[in-house]
């Protein structure tokens, strides 16, 4: 990785801090998800085998926190507000369930696969079923993304019951699409939510009643989770040219609040026939970044798969 290198341009201008993530003695694998707790650590998401779960000092990159939470390929992260206290949410492609817990790793909940969803225009066995990441409405409600699996929408209700079932081959998804997501803050009421599709190379607005209501597509991009930043959303793309080259490195995009790209961070993103198109630059820090984070004080961390020694890095903004 790149060090002492200015990245990107404009207000999207971030350096590596170099050797930040002193993860000791733990062996980390996988970096998935990464999300700020309200106690003002990082919840970091990995697929290692000593902890899944990982609590971290966002200054001095020092371990909090180490849980072992027996997940098998843990997959997605998510953080909500729930009575007063952060609850997270996470995704396990391997062990075909979801979990609720504390930030502390406690478990809250599970959520198996659904005896229910045992159909002829379901799933034939649990096999086939690995969530890849939740997504949540503000009332409490949330989707189970099934984005490794049969690529359908799993609704919840705020208790925790299954309520519906869309999306899917029969309902228009394709394959590797649903991958992660988050509600659209900036809609009155919470009416829609955004999904990156991964190697659809786009990013499709659903309705919360199962609509698909819009599309922004992106040449050149991977997108596997989005998330919301100050009058916008911060995107990481895992390659450019995933499946077809699994060693491209990938970069991390910047978009409006309508999902337009404005900057980028490894890419350069160009308009060919009104088109977004996304390139990934020969000198990106990155190393397949699978979800991606920038806080208030304008710190960009990002969690990365097959990253080798760099499953979890942070970038100061300049």
């Amino acid at each position: 990785m790149l060090q002492n290198t200015i990245h990107g341009a404009g207000k999207h201008r971030f350096r590596v801090v170099p050797n930040w993530f002193k993860s000791a003695n733990l062996r980390v694998g996988n970096g998935h998800g990464v999300a700020m707790t309200s106690c003002g650590y990082l919840a970091f998401l990995n697929d290692g085998p000593d902890a899944q779960l990982i609590l971290i000092d966002p200054q001095s990159g020092k371990v909090q926190l180490a849980k072992q939470l027996g997940l098998a390929k843990a997959h997605g992260l998510s953080l909500i507000r729930e009575a007063g206290r952060d609850v997270l949410f996470a995704t396990c492609l391997d062990s075909h369930r979801a979990i609720k817990m504390t930030v502390f790793g406690d478990v809250l909940a599970e959520y198996p696969f659904p005896k229910s969803a045992l159909k002829a225009d379901g799933y034939g066995s649990v096999s086939e079923y690995h969530p890849s990441w939740t997504v949540h409405h503000p009332d409490g409600r949330f989707v189970i993304l099934d984005g490794y699996g049969r690529d359908f929408f799993l609704e919840y209700s705020a208790a925790g019951s299954l309520s519906k079932m869309y999306g899917g081959n029969a309902g228009g998804v394709p394959h590797w699409g649903p991958h992660a997501g988050h509600h659209d803050v900036y809609q009155a009421n919470g009416q829609q939510f955004h999904v990156a599709m991964s190697d659809q190379r786009s990013i499709v607005t659903w309705s919360w009643d199962g609509r698909i209501i819009g599309s922004v597509p992106l040449d050149g991009s991977d997108p596997r989770m989005l998330r919301p930043i100050d009058a916008g959303w911060v995107v990481a793309h895992i390659g450019g040219k995933w499946p077809q080259d699994f060693k491209a490195p990938g970069s991390v995009t910047f978009h409006d609040k309508r999902l337009k790209p404005i900057g980028a961070v490894g890419a350069t993103v160009t308009n060919i026939g009104g088109k977004a198109t996304l390139v990934t630059r020969d000198d990106t820090p990155f190393r397949h970044p699978h979800d991606a984070l920038l806080t208030d004080a304008g710190d960009l961390y990002v969690a990365q798969y097959d990253s080798g020694d760099q499953p979890l890095v942070k970038l100061e903004r300049v």
